[in-house]
């Protein structure tokens, strides 16, 4: 495969929300690898068969054909010399007679394939231009029910999805992180998040298009649920009662809002800002000084959070001594105005019952719609950002784009 051909399908890769790996079925070799994919398998390879213990895995013919499948529990060889379970989603699409294998993974143990997680899988469709069948995984099937698209999709859609093929096929233009709402027949929407490339052969011809896609929300759904968090934002004393009767809110609510603040933020065709910050040397504390003083130290937190007009409306507590901060801004200087106070009242030293605790906070800092579509993935890009910040000796502080773009 030539150098710059390559290159497209590697730039493909990387844009996919999920762990990734694109190889060529016949020969073993890996042409491309996404960051979420090497943060599970350890490293980088060049060849698939040491993922698999050394061994090819082996491939039914059907799926060799362009049928889907997804194979759960499947061992993997870690580069660390450990073995785990995936689930697998399997998608085939041949280029000059060789296969090339689109392999979407999780770890097993968090049930990624599973009915009630199918959200945050990605959809994968490719066609040729040369024949009338779409293939498409068994997620993207679900979604329409085993229908056809264009049973599924409202007409003028349709029309939308032949100018975007012509485009991609035609003039071998990419689509990356297109944010579009896909109108159904039966007149309920749905926001997506889509990547597409042409499909691309040995001498540069584009054959067909392949497709990858993110499941935003539906948004109709979620309707009230998105008009009540507008409410809460534009009338404190309503957030700032249940934060009085109830504490800081949690990991559950924050996964609920911050759909609707994506929702927001992609009909104002902007960005909204995530801020997390962490006590990077709790178990030091907990195991040196005292669970005790976690306790008390936990309570000063999330009584002064509860007391700053800048947090209470907008901050839930994720685990031990870790919170987020959601804004429907990415403006510089009120990020810089939450980071400035986050420091302030939270890095250094405290006085804790009847000692003095040196509290090390690290913060990070992603952006969405642009960054993530997905709680889960803003949650690694911003765990990513303070890794960077934790292992910076110059700030505490790290933006998620400023590091590393997954």
């Amino acid at each position: 495969m030539k150098g710059e051909i390559k290159n497209k399908y590697i730039e493909f890769i990387n844009h996919i929300d999920f762990p990734t790996v694109l190889y060529v079925y016949e020969s073993n070799k890996i042409i491309a690898m996404n960051g979420y994919a090497i943060e599970i398998i350890g490293k980088c390879y060049d060849d698939i068969r040491p993922i698999f213990d050394g061994k090819k895995f082996r491939l039914p013919k059907e799926v060799i054909d362009g049928e889907n499948k997804i194979f759960n529990n499947v061992k993997i060889s870690l580069a660390n010399s450990k073995v785990t379970d995936i689930d697998m989603d399997i998608n085939v699409f041949e280029v000059d007679n060789v296969h090339f294998v689109l392999m979407l993974f999780e770890e097993s143990f968090k049930k990624i394939f599973a009915s009630f997680m199918n959200v945050h899988a990605v959809r994968v469709a490719w066609k040729y231009k040369d024949r009338k069948k779409i293939y498409m995984n068994q997620i993207l099937d679900k979604d329409i029910e085993g229908t056809s698209i264009e049973e599924c999709v409202d007409e003028s859609m349709l029309q939308k999805f032949e100018e975007i093929k012509e485009s991609i096929i035609g003039a071998g233009v990419c689509q990356y992180n297109s944010i579009q709402m896909i109108v159904k027949r039966d007149k309920s929407n749905h926001f997506i998040k889509a990547n597409r490339m042409p499909i691309i052969n040995s001498v540069g011809d584009n054959i067909g298009i392949l497709n990858v896609h993110n499941i935003i929300l539906d948004k109709n759904a979620n309707r009230k649920l998105y008009d009540n968090v507008l409410q809460g934002i534009n009338t404190g004393t309503k957030t700032t009662q249940i934060i009085e009767k109830k504490g800081i809110p949690d990991r559950i609510k924050f996964e609920n809002d911050v759909k609707d603040y994506i929702i927001n933020a992609i009909e104002r065709n902007s960005n909204g800002t995530m801020i997390m910050f962490r006590l990077e040397n709790f178990e030091h504390i907990k195991y040196n000084v005292g669970a005790l003083y976690i306790e008390e130290l936990i309570k000063q937190f999330e009584q002064e959070i509860s007391n700053q007009p800048l947090l209470e409306n907008s901050c839930y507590k994720s685990r031990n001594i870790e919170y987020i901060v959601l804004l429907q801004t990415e403006e510089q200087s009120k990020v810089e105005e939450i980071i400035l106070l986050i420091n302030k009242l939270f890095n250094g030293e405290r006085t804790i019952k009847d000692k003095n605790i040196n509290c090390e906070i690290n913060i990070g800092i992603t952006h969405f719609p642009k960054d993530g579509i997905k709680s889960t993935a803003l949650l690694k890009n911003v765990d990513f950002a303070i890794f960077e910040a934790k292992n910076d000796e110059g700030t505490n502080c790290k933006y998620y784009e400023m590091t590393r773009r997954i």
